[in-house]
C-alpha cells in the first residue's frame, strides 16, 4: 500500500526567502534536467519562470502526464529524457 511521511508536507519552520532562492539557484553551473508534467499541479508559473531563467544550463522537457509521472505510462519518455540529457555534451548555451 502506499504511503507518505506526514512531516513532510509540513511548512518548513525556517523557510527560505525567495530572494535568498534566486541567488542559490543562480550559483548553479551544473547542467540541469527539468521534467514537467503537462498536466502538473504548478500553481506559481511566473515564481517557477523567475526560478528557471537563474539557471544557466537548464533543459525543460515537458511529459504528457500529471504529478506521479514517473509511475504510469510516461515512465519510457522520462527515461528516454534522461538518456539523452546524459549523452549530450553541454554545449554552454541556456536550454529553455
Amino acid at each position: 500500500a502506499w504511503r507518505t511521511d506526514p512531516p513532510m508536507r509540513l511548512p518548513s519552520p525556517q523557510p527560505y526567502m525567495e530572494g535568498a532562492v534566486l541567488a542559490m539557484l543562480g550559483e548553479i553551473r551544473a547542467p540541469a534536467l527539468l521534467i514537467e508534467a503537462t498536466h502538473g499541479y504548478l500553481r506559481d508559473r511566473a515564481g517557477f519562470e523567475r526560478r528557471m531563467a537563474c539557471l544557466d544550463l537548464v533543459r525543460l522537457v515537458g511529459v504528457s502526464g500529471a504529478h506521479h509521472l514517473h509511475t504510469g505510462p510516461a515512465a519510457a519518455d522520462i527515461a528516454a529524457a534522461i538518456r539523452r540529457f546524459t549523452s549530450d555534451s553541454p554545449s554552454g548555451d541556456k536550454i529553455k
